[in-house]
């Protein structure tokens, strides 16, 4: 161990990799630690800070190559300079093999890649000018002010975005075959038990007409179904660092906490599942797997999608995130009928998926729908443009 800072991952039981710096007495140092817990944990789930956490840990590992220690700097300062900011981009953008760079040929397969070295400065960004907020005095301002909080040195490495591609929902036709495919006992089910057949069905049909991401169908409870007096609903509910969920890779609710309602057909399914088909699982999961009655993972999920790809052209990269694009598309062309205000049409998509009010997700999601109706309004606007 150097004297300077250095960082390493440590492997719970769990298999969650969590960055743990030491410093020169072998103790945990807490800046990154407190931001975890002082700034996202509140509004992140564990993948996501994940992913924050990575290029911190390549910059605390940066600096303790350059003999810098990071941590007495940004609690003590002087921070960090505007040409070191500028050489750690350029170790991060050539993949961190060395900021010693005259020229290179090819490119290193390490390098992260348009968007994701972009959001790794971001996050560098974040982490770096939190920590100097946390600084107290007169001194502690004037840095933070002449520096411009290092953002202004790392947006200025950012790439260009690169577009990217437009997911849609799938056409109307390839969901009433996946539909029917799906349903137990269809002609086309790639599944072959009864009982798997009909949780398949349950899984694909819930997710199709609430738009629940895979994470959240994953992470729902038994009780979070309410089929009594009268009521057919489904709650998402926000559990991190649950200590009932078993698996390896915890699934996580990423939206905000909802209520959805779902049709009497829907509710039917549910209760005949929990009825039928649960079992006496010994954990409080709406959906089982077939291993022990273990709770479903994402990774089944997805093989449930996988196979129902070949039954119709338009199903040939049908994946799980599908479903809640096709949902908002059906949500967009339902409130179109209804003639409701596009205004309050965002609002209410805003609350059906979990957005934050104000997202402008509802246009990304609902892209089909918004591009079919784009087009219809421009053939009646063209038809009218000359009269008789």
């Amino acid at each position: 161990m150097s004297s300077t800072t250095a960082c390493q991952l440590v492997v719970f039981e769990s298999g969650e990799r969590f960055p743990v710096l030491f410093g020169r007495d072998r103790l945990p140092i807490s800046l990154p630690m407190r931001y975890v817990v002082l700034e996202l944990r509140r509004r992140l789930q564990w993948r996501s800070i994940k992913k924050i956490l990575e290029p911190i840990r390549w910059l605390y590992n940066w600096t303790a190559e350059k003999g810098i220690d990071l941590e007495y700097r940004l609690r003590y300062g002087p921070a960090l300079a505007s040409h070191e900011i500028f050489a750690f981009a350029i170790y991060l953008r050539t993949g961190r093999v060395t900021s010693n760079i005259i020229m290179s040929i090819g490119r290193n397969e390490c390098a992260p890649k348009g968007d994701t070295y972009n959001r790794s400065l971001q996050a560098v960004e974040g982490f770096l000018t939190w920590a100097l907020s946390q600084r107290r005095g007169e001194f502690a301002a004037k840095e933070i002010s002449l520096t411009g909080a290092p953002g202004i040195i790392l947006k200025q490495q950012k790439t260009g975005k690169s577009p990217s591609p437009n997911k849609r929902g799938i056409i109307r036709h390839a969901f009433d075959a996946l539909m029917i495919a799906a349903r137990p006992g269809g002609a086309n089910n790639p599944f072959h038990r009864q009982k798997t057949q009909f949780k398949n069905y349950l899984l694909i049909r819930l997710m199709f007409e609430t738009g629940l991401r895979e994470g959240e169908v994953a992470s729902l409870y038994a009780s979070d179904v309410e089929t009594r007096g009268g009521q057919r609903t489904v709650m998402t509910k926000r559990r991190p660092d649950n200590p009932l969920d078993s698996r390896r890779y915890e699934p996580n609710v990423k939206t905000r906490e909802r209520v959805i309602p779902v049709t009497e057909g829907l509710a039917g399914l549910l209760i005949e599942y929990l009825i039928h088909y649960r079992g006496n699982a010994k954990h409080p999961f709406l959906f089982v797997s077939q291993q022990g009655g273990k709770p479903i993972s994402l990774s089944l999920i997805n093989k449930v999608f996988e196979a129902f790809r070949n039954i119709h052209p338009g199903l040939i990269e049908l994946a799980p995130h599908d479903a809640r694009r096709t949902f908002n598309d059906f949500f967009f062309e339902k409130a179109s009928e209804m003639k409701v205000d596009a205004e309050i049409l965002s609002g209410l998509q805003n609350y059906a998926n979990g957005w934050a009010p104000g997202s402008a997700q509802s246009q990304k999601y609902a892209r089909r729908a918004i591009e079919a109706k784009a087009m219809e309004i421009a053939e009646k606007m063209q038809e009218g443009l000359y009269g008789a």
